[in-house]
């Protein structure tokens, strides 16, 4: 579409252009067009210097549009191009062409000026353009009022939309949409700090208003979290030392980093120990008070497990790990089960009959000596256990004797071990199946059969009937019995699962 633009020019005046385009489709059926769009584009331009005093538009949709213009200007020039035959175009009843311009004068306060469209078949579509010639009275600037809060706080890391403003005139009324809003573009919601967001405005009559600030501030309120290096609840053995994990604090907008703990632990005195973590962000927002509980426990209350001692080799038969030491006549084995405690040997003496072990556990490595006695007729020794000490040295010149567990010299004379398969307590309902899981027994050299007797369950009557499972190895050694308990109750729920 060609643009056409003229201007009127008066002398002393302050000249104004309209731009006025006119689309036009075909009118099916003589019916009124399909497409008829009318865009105006008012500006107001001081002709000495050519500055922009005021832009407005209106088009088809918005049929109505208005204006404010300074005292100064006393008339206006009208221009409009049109590139669609067949149409015709007046402003105020006067023809608007592409060579013939439009002069209208304006009066002081409100001026109608009507553009009419006029298809082929004498249908007619009216715009209206309202331009409002200030009074020479008007010195009063408008008025900016801020909306939302000044202060506004938002959390950093989130987003920030402005709450706006209104303007307002005496002599225009309504200058909102023309506010000048400047900062936005330095908030920075991802960094801590005070932002500053200005709102300016003028009139027609080069009136501006005071400007209005809003402090933005970008905070932290979120409270960072103590999350704990290890476990929330240790056991410690008495007389070792002791050192925490410490913890570290996370924060949503700080780095990561380590806090140690208030409290002591004193390993030396038996009894439970509580540290305390506490942490603070750079806004001084205080995390949840963490806590972590020590208990300083006695070796003898470990319940050390039993001990089977013959030729070179040292057997535990539950809960110590198997470490082999080819620098050493020794070796220390588990005979089943996950392994509670890495064990090393220090030093060993045949002659006195003495071993000297490290044991690694929850804060260190403790060491403990071991003294076995002469073996009887029967192959057997004891073996005494002497305090924990946190040296070797101190281990060997140890004199306090904790406990005495049995040994044997040969190991035809060590018993098998049974370990059952499934629950200790099963229960079956009344009438129900009984069924039997079995047991395996763990044995030096070999892996003898087990025994079991379940004649004592009747699941026809409710009670508490014992299996039990028995076993001999190929050398005589018998094993400590182990029991099954089965609960046969008129409440219990058997499932048979298909």
């Amino acid at each position: 579409m060609k643009k056409h633009q003229r201007s009127f020019f008066v002398a002393g005046f302050v000249s104004i252009v309209i731009l006025v385009s006119i689309i036009l489709s075909g009118c099916p059926d003589g019916g009124l067009p399909q497409s008829l769009d009318l865009s105006v584009t008012l500006t107001v331009s001081d002709n000495t210097n050519g500055t922009l005093v005021k832009e407005v538009s209106f088009n088809s949709a918005e049929k109505t549009a208005s204006v404010n213009v300074a005292n100064e200007l006393e008339a206006v020039d009208i221009g409009i191009e049109k590139d669609i035959a067949g149409a015709s175009v007046t402003v105020n009843g006067q023809v608007l062409t592409v060579d013939n311009d439009v002069s209208i004068e304006l009066d002081i306060g409100s001026n109608t000026v009507t553009v009419v469209v006029t298809s082929e078949d004498g249908t007619a579509v009216t715009y209206i353009l309202t331009i409002t010639r200030l009074s020479e009275s008007d010195s009063n600037p408008p008025v900016i009022t801020l909306t939302g809060d000044n202060p506004f706080y938002v959390e950093v890391g989130s987003t920030y939309t402005d709450p706006g403003c209104s303007a307002s005139d005496a002599e225009e009324g309504d200058l909102t949409s023309a506010v000048v809003v400047s900062g936005l573009e330095d908030l920075n919601v991802n960094k801590l700090g005070n932002y500053i967001l200005t709102y300016n405005v003028s009139d027609s009559s080069g009136n501006a208003a005071e400007t209005v600030t809003r402090t933005v501030v970008v905070q932290d309120t979120t409270i960072p979290v103590i999350v704990l290096n290890g476990d929330a609840e240790i056991n410690v053995y008495q007389g070792v030392n002791y050192t925490d994990a410490g913890a570290v604090l996370t924060d949503n907008y700080d780095a990561d980093k380590n806090i140690l703990a208030t409290g002591s632990v004193d390993t030396s005195e038996i009894g439970q120990y509580i540290l305390t973590y506490n942490g603070t962000d750079s806004s001084g927002n205080a995390a949840e008070t963490v806590t972590r509980t020590i208990h300083v426990v006695d070796f003898v209350a470990c319940e050390l497990p039993r001990l089977y001692f013959f030729d070179n080799v040292f057997r535990v038969p539950t809960d110590w790990t198997l470490m082999e030491f080819f620098d050493s006549s020794l070796t220390v084995q588990s005979s089943f089960e996950p392994p509670l405690m890495e064990i090393s040997i220090f030093e060993i003496d045949n002659d006195l009959k003495e071993l000297i072990l490290g044991v690694n556990v929850p804060g260190g490595m403790v060491f403990i000596k071991l003294k076995w006695s002469d073996v009887d007729a029967n192959d057997h020794t004891s073996v005494s256990f002497y305090s924990f000490m946190d040296s070797v040295s101190a281990a060997r010149e140890s004199t306090e004797i904790t406990s005495v567990c049995e040994g044997y010299i040969n190991e035809a004379k060590v018993p098998p071990v049974i370990k059952l398969n499934g629950d200790d307590t099963v229960v079956v309902a009344v009438g129900g199946v009984y069924t039997e899981a079995g047991a395996v027994a763990l044995d030096w050299e070999e892996s003898p059969d087990v025994q079991i007797d379940s004649s004592e369950v009747d699941t026809s009557t409710a009670g508490t009937y014992s299996v039990k499972y028995n076993c001999t190895d190929k050398d005589g050694n018998t094993a400590l019995e182990v029991t099954r308990t089965v609960v046969v109750g008129s409440g219990a729920v058997e499932i048979i699962v298909q």
